[in-house]
């Protein structure tokens, strides 16, 4: 299927012009075939002018309509079309792997997913732990999957085995939302900036967007590692999960000193059960932010400015609300594999 203009041209610049005429005969021979296994359709519309704002739902039907028309079948077939929910398929043997990406940054995403050409029972795999689940198959032959923001499941069907066929709906957001207490502050700031042994430090009366801090340019213009800390009473706290809300944009959490993980996906929340003191508590939240606010401060760096110079602030650092909450409801089960990430099983 060529959308648009056939290719002519080959990738790379070695022997670019006979790689060109070696693409060129090739696209002319399979367009010259008489098997009807090659169309030529018109590109999109696009609906977003240059920006690309609103270009991805007319895209996801415009394909869905090709693949009816030349009777392709999907590898995964959604209950309905999602911009941000993509995926991928490999084989190895009988085996069929996919991964399937939810893009989404804020919101939590459920789907049923039918995968025609699998075979066996499909297994939902935690490749951060080693561990994995069977999924039960509804009746439609749908899988529910729940995908956090930005998350992912791996989906590996085994062959040999039977799937378990059950009535299936759309699994609970992993979502325990009772909150039991919210650590205001003040909070304790340590920064490190990416390529220089400096350090710097703030009092924060409450959280903050540090690249909105116009009138702290070395926080706006920060990029590297942000250690929080902040201490509190669990007097009486029956704390479960340790939400840390809005996080831009790699946490790790120490509790009292002891490491409780690394999140860098999804929710940033990490198990509590049994490890909150009944006295005082020092909680420790490292974040590593993206470059891009450092970078395009560099004004005599060429290679920075290229890269982002043209670019308006990103946010950066802990921003939450960092909140303390109950245990999760009976349905959300898997939840500390969920919301935390040893940093042991990282390496």
């Amino acid at each position: 299927i060529f959308i648009g203009r056939s290719p002519t041209q080959a990738p790379g610049l070695a022997q670019a012009a006979e790689n060109d005429q070696r693409v060129q005969a090739a696209i002319t021979s399979i367009r010259g075939a008489a098997n009807g296994r090659v169309r030529h359709v018109a590109s999109p519309t696009r609906v977003g002018g240059n920006t690309g704002v609103g270009d991805e739902q007319p895209l996801l039907e415009f394909a869905a309509q090709i693949l009816a028309e030349t009777g392709l079948e999907a590898d995964v077939k959604f209950d309905r079309l999602r911009p941000t929910v993509s995926q991928i398929h490999q084989q190895a043997g009988e085996r069929a792997i996919y991964f399937i990406v939810n893009a989404d940054v804020d919101q939590s995403v459920q789907v049923h997913a039918s995968f025609p050409g699998a075979k066996g029972q499909p297994y939902l795999w935690y490749p951060e732990t080693g561990d994995k689940k069977p999924l039960p198959v509804g009746m439609d032959g749908r899988v529910a999957l729940e995908l956090e923001p930005t998350g992912s499941a791996l989906v590996v069907f085994s062959p040999g085995e039977n799937p378990s066929t059950v009535a299936v709906s759309p699994s609970p957001a992993v979502s325990p939302t009772r909150e039991l207490m919210q650590l205001k502050g003040p909070w304790k700031l340590l920064l490190n900036p990416a390529g220089t042994t400096d350090t710097l430090q703030r009092d924060l009366p409450a959280l903050i967007d540090l690249s909105r801090q116009e009138d702290d340019p070395p926080l706006q213009q920060f990029g590297g590692r942000a250690i929080y800390e902040i201490e509190f009473d669990g007097t009486g706290l029956p704390g479960e999960v340790l939400d840390l809300g809005e996080v831009h944009d790699i946490s790790e959490v120490a509790l009292n000193g002891e490491t409780l993980g690394a999140r860098w996906w999804g929710r940033h929340r990490y198990a509590l059960a049994g490890k909150i003191k009944p006295d005082r508590n020092r909680l420790q939240v490292s974040v590593t932010t993206m470059l891009a606010n450092l970078m395009r401060h560099k004004k005599d760096d060429g290679a920075a400015q290229r890269w982002a110079g043209w670019a308006p602030p990103i946010p950066a650092g802990l921003i939450g609300p960092v909140r303390v909450l109950a245990a999760p409801t009976a349905a959300a089960t898997g939840l500390e594999r969920r919301i935390s990430v040893p940093l042991a099983r990282t390496k």
